[in-house]
């Protein structure tokens, strides 16, 4: 009944959204969405995608040691006051 390309993205499907969807839904607290119309639900999802995303990311790159914190800090300053 299936075909072969069918159960290829099926198992795609399974492997990469739903465990998404799930994280959503169970740990982000993303149970309803309070929006009315496909476009505003699309804009919902997306933007939880995106804090999925961004928390994964930050999950990745870690806590910033206290030198590349201070660094950062410069960098930002130099670059909204630039010593002329």
């Amino acid at each position: 009944m299936f075909t072969l390309l069918g159960k290829r993205s099926k198992g795609i499907l399974q492997s990469q959204v739903e465990p998404v969807f799930g994280t959503l839904t169970q740990y982000m607290g993303l149970r309803k969405v309070n929006v009315r119309g496909i476009d505003g639900a699309n804009t919902y999802m997306l933007m939880a995608g995106a804090a999925y995303n961004i928390k994964k990311l930050l999950k990745f790159l870690g806590k910033p040691t206290k030198t590349e914190a201070k660094a950062a800090a410069c960098v930002f300053w130099l670059k909204m006051y630039p010593i002329t």
